[in-house]
């Protein structure tokens, strides 16, 4: 089976030289958009959910002690769930840039925080950290991860509790962790558990390259890049709107891709049942110094969040009205063949989407749309402009699925790369 992070067959791509660097935020695919009921019944006040990717598969966790779920990364079904073996996931998941996920429990002060590692959803997690911490504070609901496990990584552990403003951090080396550190994070208020609470975001492997970090603050809703030479903010987008209130934008994730660098945040609502929604926003940060501003203002996507109500009724999405409701979210980026990938999920609208956004250069912006010629995907089906010009159609895997004048190929939901007169280009199918 091929790793997930280079599915597609390499001689039916661009090369990576002929490409732009950076994004086509205008080439941005939604791959699907769904309702967390109904991969899971529950009621989501007791619930801290995060994602991660594992090998070829979308990971979705509730942090309330049941299994992690696998979920079709291209077409958001459930496939079933992780072999969980002697792991806790009451805490979260998180994973790298090369495929490897990590799996933490929720440990409250005084106890024993552990980490699992695996690259696979079939495969048995192995233990990889064990800390005793005392410090008043709880570890587990917020993990990240930056770099490669295997290499040159670093793992953060973002603490929650009253006065929080700390994280353990461990410098991954050669694949060799590190001892943990335990540093606080100045000029960014101070948090506490649930929806209240922050994820730290590292921006590289390095710590001196700085951290992302956002929580609600009674209005001043603010995401921050923090300096990680000081550990002190330096700068921060900031909820203007007048609903500022109803907002904490603290779940992110930022990931380095055909050489720019990128991060997103999601903007969780407290009160959708108010027709207040959430939205998630990405941005450019190869200097993240440019994170300034109104959080709409020099965001490069924004996306606003569907309100779900819950398959069974019984916990639609104005619950959040009820005063011991603590929704959450969660973010993810990675990079899948010549694609950033970035998903999204809230317990408040009770949705999780993902978009496909394909590297400056790969989409239909290239040499195929000069000329008129362009593929893109409808549901259950290719749709192509050729003007009568030959279409080839080819899975992930590499295998020819038709060769064909038509205007319109019905294929299985998935990636595949079309040649429309004998220039590729990639369409995701929903």
């Amino acid at each position: 089976m091929k790793n997930f992070y280079s599915l597609v067959a390499a001689a039916l791509l661009l090369p990576a030289s002929a490409m732009a660097e950076g994004i086509n935020i205008e080439g941005a695919t939604q791959l699907f958009d769904k309702n967390i009921s109904e991969y899971y019944a529950t009621d989501f006040r007791t619930t801290h959910v995060s994602l991660a990717a594992c090998g070829e598969a979308l990971v979705l966790n509730f942090g309330d002690g049941t299994t992690p779920i696998v979920i079709n990364p291209q077409t958001g079904e459930k496939l079933g769930e992780i072999n969980l073996g002697s792991a806790d996931a009451t805490g979260s998941v998180a994973s790298d840039c090369a495929g490897n996920m990590l799996i933490c429990n929720f440990s409250a002060s005084g106890t024993t925080f552990k980490v699992w590692k695996t690259s696979s959803v079939t495969a048995e997690p192995v233990e990889i950290i064990s800390l005793d911490h005392n410090t008043s504070l709880d570890l587990g609901a917020r993990l990240h991860v930056q770099g490669d496990l295997n290499g040159d990584a670093q793992i953060v552990a973002t603490m929650a509790g009253l006065y929080a403003q700390h994280i353990y951090r461990w410098v991954v080396t050669g694949g060799v962790i590190g001892e943990p550190e335990l540093v606080q994070i100045e000029g960014v208020g101070q948090w506490y558990q649930g929806s209240s609470n922050a994820k730290a975001i590292a921006h590289s492997a390095k710590p001196a390259d700085g951290y992302y970090v956002g929580h609600y603050q009674g209005g001043a809703d603010e995401f921050y890049y923090v300096n990680g030479e000081t550990l002190t903010a330096t700068n921060f987008v900031k909820e203007t709107g007048e609903s500022a209130w109803a907002y904490a934008p603290n779940s992110g994730d930022s990931r380095a891709f055909n050489g720019k660098h990128y991060t997103a945040v999601l903007e969780l609502s407290y009160f959708p049942g108010w027709a207040v929604s959430s939205y998630a926003y990405i941005y450019g940060t190869t200097d993240p110094t440019t994170l300034t501003g109104a959080i709409a203002e020099n965001a490069l996507k924004e996306i606003e969040i569907t309100v779900q109500t819950a398959v069974d009724g019984s916990n639609a999405a104005d619950m959040v009205l009820d005063a011991v409701c603590d929704p959450t979210a969660d973010v993810l980026l990675f990079p899948y063949g010549d694609n950033l990938l970035a998903y999204f999920v809230t317990t408040s609208d009770l949705d999780l989407v993902g978009y496909a956004i394909p590297a400056d250069g790969s989409g239909v912006k290239d040499a195929v749309a000069a000329k008129g010629l362009r593929a893109y995907g409808a549901k259950g089906a290719i749709v192509v402009e050729n003007n009568g010009a030959t279409v080839e159609v080819f899975n992930a895997a590499g295998a020819a699925v038709a060769r064909t004048r038509d205007s319109q190929i019905s294929v299985a939901p998935g990636l595949y790369i079309v040649k429309v007169a004998g220039r590729p280009q990639k369409v995701f199918v929903k």
